[in-house]
């Protein structure tokens, strides 16, 4: 297989980048943080190769406390937080409420949520159990502010919160192409205080899992 590993940073797929792997092509791409940098920058390879399945891959906050910080995660739903308006009294109006679709593909309409369609059986014999599903909302900006916290909370519930992952399915859906997204707990969302983050951990322990979770590919 010729898979594509998308992070946005060096540190989140540095050691990966460094690994040999038997009988598959494993290509590392760094798109840059954030959702513009890594539309264009994977429509841009896409567009020069061929690639059998994609993986997203980085740290991300969690908006629970029952998984510790470092923990892998598998983002099956992405939530596109930040798109579309507020009315008079600031409520925050999803696409769909103000009449306008994201994109269409296959027939189908997708607004601001995209559930991942692709089945990990098809392609890894293995799925570790302590590996937990869940949804994530992508954002344009962490969030760090009780107030903004809890409206993100009660428009979508989500269980995770990362910049890059709904950026990934949108174009990866619309190109055809399988993908997967998985994330380490970096932080908490509560109130910002870096102090309580724990970033370096949270990237080598996203690294190691792909490099293990990789050797179950078909």
């Amino acid at each position: 297989m010729n898979i594509l590993i998308v992070s946005a940073t060096h540190a989140e797929s540095e050691k990966i980048a460094a690994h040999r792997f038997d009988h598959h092509v494993v290509h590392v791409e760094v798109t840059g943080i954030g959702m513009t940098n890594t539309a264009y920058r994977l429509t841009k390879i896409l567009a020069s190769g061929s690639f059998d399945l994609v993986l997203n891959i980085g740290i991300c906050g969690s908006y629970g406390r029952s998984r510790p910080i470092g923990d892998i995660v598998h983002v099956i739903e992405e939530i596109f937080a930040e798109i579309g308006a507020t009315d008079a009294d600031g409520n925050f109006l999803d696409l769909k409420k103000i009449g306008f679709k994201h994109f269409t593909k296959d027939g189908k309409d997708y607004y601001n949520r995209i559930v991942n369609p692709n089945k990990l059986s098809d392609f890894f014999d293995y799925y570790p159990n302590n590996v937990k599903e869940v949804r994530s909302v992508t954002v344009n900006t962490v969030n760090g502010d009780a107030r903004r916290i809890e409206s993100i909370k009660s428009l979508y519930d989500p269980h995770v919160e990362n910049m890059e992952g709904g950026a990934v399915a949108c174009v990866c859906l619309q190109e055809g192409i399988p993908f997967f997204e998985f994330r380490s707990i970096s932080n908490y969302v509560e109130p910002r205080d870096t102090l309580k983050w724990d970033i370096p951990l949270a990237s080598v322990n996203i690294q190691h899992f792909m490099i293990e979770f990789l050797s179950h590919l078909k």
